[in-house]
């Protein structure tokens, strides 16, 4: 817009980087806030709500990463023993988890609405509800985590920024069915 010369744009913007503690708060979730997330999915009758809590009960309840969800295929869920591969990773190798009971339900009730095809375990869903045969990105789980947080008033936690790769030992899923 000729306000300031290219130079002086490139001085402007040459500062070093800030160092120090990060401001956001870094902590793990409670079970009782847990429990209300996953009420929240619970009662959101959408595919986005059976997602989530699908995804959350896989992170929390399996110390899955972020990056480690997102890569998940249906394939890497064995229906039959309700054990889960998980890919390896730059800082972890390829480890098998068993799903336990609560928690295959609420993925067998993601699954119900996601149907049997072969592809990405999460995907996006777009506005109008419909589920898309794409891969679910990492960023598009810090989004997707907003709502049910907020509706849990879970929003200023830090738990957007920090969910996953911790394992919740007690996890209780309010209504799986």
């Amino acid at each position: 817009l000729g306000q300031m010369s290219a130079e002086d744009y490139e001085r402007a913007i040459d500062l070093p980087s800030v160092r120090g503690p990060s401001p956001r708060p870094n902590r793990a979730l409670t079970a009782e806030e847990i429990s209300a997330l996953m009420e929240t999915c619970d009662v959101d009758s959408s595919p986005a709500g059976a997602r989530d809590a699908a995804l959350f009960s896989l992170l929390f309840g399996a110390g899955l990463r972020r990056s480690e969800a997102v890569a998940l295929d249906l394939a890497n869920f064995d229906r039959e023993t309700g054990s889960l591969t998980v890919s390896a990773t730059p800082s972890r190798a390829e480890r098998k988890t068993n799903i336990d009971l609560d928690r295959r339900k609420v993925l067998e009730r993601w699954l119900l609405k996601r149907g049997t095809t072969e592809g990405p375990l999460f995907n996006p869903i777009n506005k109008g509800g419909r589920i898309e045969v794409r891969r679910l990105s990492e960023p598009a789980i810090y989004i997707a985590c907003h709502k049910p947080a907020a509706e849990a008033g879970l929003l200023g936690v830090g738990f957007a920024e920090d969910i996953g790769g911790t394992e919740i030992v007690q996890f209780e899923v309010v209504n799986p069915s």
